[in-house]
């Protein structure tokens, strides 16, 4: 089964048990959790083929996996001008403790996801 189809089903089965439940805590934890967690899977695993940017972002992280720290900022000159100065040092702190892209993008996902769930969390009625 496709797994966008699939996570779409796990949504509306979890929604269907927060319906059933009346305690507005146990029903945050019960749909919102798992549904973060389901989109950071779907965000960080995601075949590097399938989306456009991704093999660009990839041979970047190549690139920066074998420069060194003082010279990172050059390859910003180097044909990654789109790329964020900051992105790259932030690629660069994933290869330094030995992570490879499947790491950076968890990492990326992680700040991408969870503003989403704090502001989610905070603000949803149930």
């Amino acid at each position: 089964m496709n797994p966008i189809v699939f996570s779409f089903i796990l949504c509306i089965i979890w929604a269907v048990v927060v319906q059933l439940i009346n305690k507005r805590v146990i029903r945050d934890k019960v749909y919102l959790y798992p549904t973060f967690i389901l989109i950071l899977i779907i965000h960080a695993f995601v075949d590097i083929d399938s989306v456009p940017d991704l093999p660009v972002y990839k041979s970047a992280f190549d690139v920066v996996a074998t420069t060194p720290w003082d010279r990172v900022f050059k390859i910003y000159s180097m044909g990654y001008e789109k790329m964020e100065v900051g992105f790259l040092y932030t690629m660069k702190c994933i290869t330094s403790i030995g992570g490879d892209f499947r790491l950076f993008l968890f990492v990326t996902s992680l700040l991408i996801i969870i503003p989403y769930y704090k502001i989610s969390e905070k603000y949803s009625q149930s």
